[in-house]
């Protein structure tokens, strides 16, 4: 899976997702930050970790096509029989609101590099990754 975090450090709002090409379906829950949190898409930052890369993602015309439902700002996502999963969720978040310049992509690809474990490379004998979001004393909002 790709971990994809959004937050707006001013009112403490953070979403850690952990997304395969079902990312579509989950980034949606983007309005409940503005609904629950009063924080609008454009004051969101967001990070999209690293995932398996297209080099690696093979996929089939029914993944392309559940994807293409989806409002995405670039098409350059999709390829040919693969799929880009961080241009796509770039491409989701800007759609969905977020300014472009406030969406950062971590380079690389799971399958890839040896710093990063993979089941699509390695099997079932492949470790498993988690997920954290740490904010550091530097990064946290002044206490009113």
């Amino acid at each position: 899976p790709m971990p994809l975090v959004v937050g707006e450090l001013l009112h403490e709002v953070l979403d850690l997702m952990s997304a395969r090409f079902r990312l579509a379906l989950h980034i949606t829950q983007l309005p409940r930050l503005r609904a629950e949190f009063g924080v609008a898409p454009g004051a969101l930052d967001a990070v999209v970790g690293v995932g398996i890369g297209p080099c690696h993602y093979p996929v089939g015309a029914e993944v392309v096509a559940a994807l293409e439902r989806q409002q995405v700002i670039d098409g350059s996502w999709r390829g040919d029989g693969v799929v880009d999963l961080a241009r796509f969720a770039s491409g989701r978040l800007a759609a969905l609101g977020l300014d472009p310049a406030r969406v950062r992509v971590l380079p690389g690809c799971t399958a890839c590099s040896q710093r990063y474990h993979s089941f699509r490379c390695d099997g079932n004998p492949a470790g498993r990754q988690w997920n954290a979001v740490v904010l550091t004393e530097g990064l946290r909002p002044p206490t009113p």
